[in-house]
């Protein structure tokens, strides 16, 4: 073999086992000022109908989308959606399912560098999140207000050091992920993450990797239920309001809450006016009872008077 065929050879297979970046990401954001508010620009001309970064319009929340996906990813999506959800693609297809397949268009008039500076803008975005509280009514109304607000209880307690629905802290903006991932991958995650990862879950160590192996606590004590909940008030948190989001702000119906053991319960219960009526009646029975003994007690006692009255005439 020629000595520049070796070389050849070489270069070939350094190319193909280190690609441009370890977190598989093929080209770097821009991060220059100028590019992300191209980016805003972009978005808020292309974007911002059906997409917010905090929280859900027509589709998903975007905030931290950059460390969620590929940049390939992202590219071939935004470009056009509806060829990898034709193709398979599973991330695509969930995604489509969960908002009603709804459609989004394509935007093969955007350039790669326009679709850059749009994630570059998402990106600078994320860091602040939402100014105000959004709404918050909705915690509180619907059949699943007691799951959510339990939900909020333990993410309050056990999530929130590390994330936030609308913005990135630690980890990544959770707002639209009841939406973007099934159950079936989250809540194993949130149970054990690093038993995901060195088991070679794909997306796992994707995730791991666009936040530098920072190791996610286990929350093995969580229930299913318990993270279920969660799931389900970040999903009510990030919601869009229905004017804007249609039949896209309903909860998502995978996230009811569980089915509880069916427990006895014992006797039926009378109402209280009912009980009113049954301690009225025991009332009225025990006076007229009382009365009886009394009346007997005062026969015996003139009985026994009139017998010691003749027992003394007889003598």
């Amino acid at each position: 073999m020629k000595i520049s065929d070796c070389i050849l050879f070489i270069l070939l297979f350094l190319l193909m086992t280190f690609p441009g970046s370890s977190s598989g990401q093929s080209k770097e954001l821009p991060s220059d000022r100028e590019s992300i508010d191209k980016g805003e620009t972009l978005f808020l001309n292309n974007c911002n109908v059906c997409h917010a970064i905090p929280v859900e319009r027509i589709g998903p929340a975007l905030s931290t989308v950059t460390k969620k996906r590929s940049l390939t990813w992202l590219l071939g999506f935004i470009k056009n959606s509806q060829s990898m959800i034709t193709a398979g693609d599973t991330h695509a297809v969930f995604i489509f399912r969960s908002y009603n397949n709804t459609v989004m268009p394509s935007f093969k008039k955007l350039s790669d560098d326009d679709i850059f500076d749009i994630l570059a803008y998402i990106q600078d975005a994320s860091k602040t999140g939402s100014p105000k509280d959004l709404h918050p009514e909705v915690l509180l109304s619907g059949k699943y207000g007691d799951a959510i607000l339990h939900g909020k209880f333990l993410f309050d307690q056990q999530c929130a050091v590390c994330h936030a629905f609308d913005k990135e802290v630690i980890g990544p903006a959770l707002g639209s992920t009841p939406k973007t991932l099934p159950l079936s991958w989250l809540i194993p995650f949130v149970h054990n993450s690093q038993e995901v990862i060195k088991k070679g879950d794909i997306y796992a160590n994707f995730i791991s990797e666009q936040y530098d192996h920072y190791k996610m606590p286990a929350f093995t004590y969580l229930s299913e239920n318990d993270i279920r909940d969660i799931f389900l008030y970040l999903n009510a948190k990030a919601t869009g309001p229905v004017h804007i989001s249609g039949s896209n702000a309903a909860l998502n119906p995978d996230l009811s809450p569980m089915s509880k053991l069916k427990v006895d319960p014992g006797p039926p219960r009378m109402s209280f006016e009912e009980g009113r009526h049954y301690r009225r009646y025991i009332s009225l029975n025990l006076i007229q009872g009382l009365f009886l003994l009394g009346a007997l007690i005062h026969i015996a006692f003139i009985i026994a008077l009139a017998f010691i009255f003749f027992r003394l005439i007889n003598k």
